[in-house]
């Protein structure tokens, strides 16, 4: 048994397995047990078909520092995205031609209220589950500045420009495009 380093000045060739208890050095790479490090620069992972996460224990986690910052999880047949960090968003983001944008944003600060950048465009059909069994609030939607809003209530009720703006409603038919008109303004209805 000889104990000290090996130095070879071409290459190493082995057909068998190589041990090496204490770790492998390769460059700046480090590969010690089921670690490996990289001192400097960026590691890339560079397949020339795919890259497999085989991950028995369901979960893949993005450390910075050794802190935890987000992870994906396989929970049966579900797939999780988590931010691990407090109040920390989960952005979707994408370049929008030569500009980059964020497309969508989930608040984590407030229970995961999401703002889209866009247009919304839904495919099938808009549900909000279990308004009536909501203590308050229900369907809001307002214009950007919050001055006027349309309301499904969670008794069932729809209040239309709910804040009191001056801001007229209008029914149109296909010959009228005043059908039923209301007068935010002068507090009336025409026909």
């Amino acid at each position: 048994d000889h104990v000290g380093a090996v130095v070879a000045l071409g290459a190493v060739t082995s057909t068998g397995v190589l041990t090496a208890n204490a770790g492998v050095v390769v460059d700046n790479i480090t590969i010690d047990g089921s670690e490996i490090d990289c001192s400097s620069g960026n590691l890339v992972l560079d397949g020339a078909s795919n890259i497999t996460f085989d991950a028995d224990g369901g979960q893949v986690e993005f450390k910075d520092a050794g802190a935890l910052k987000a992870m994906i999880d396989f929970t049966g047949n579900n797939v999780e995205i988590q931010s691990r960090v407090a109040d920390g968003d989960l952005l979707f983001r994408g370049l929008d031609g030569s500009s980059f944008i964020t497309a969508l944003t989930l608040d984590m600060s407030a229970a995961g209220a999401a703002t889209f950048a866009s247009t919304v465009t839904i495919g099938g059909n808009l549900l909000a589950e279990d308004i009536k069994s909501k203590n308050s609030g229900g369907l809001t939607f307002q214009t950007n500045d919050g001055s006027k809003r349309i309301i499904i209530e969670n008794g069932g009720s729809v209040v239309i420009n709910e804040l009191g703006a001056d801001a007229n409603f209008r029914v149109e038919s296909d010959g009228n495009a005043n059908m039923l008109f209301v007068d935010g303004g002068e507090n009336a209805v025409a026909f």
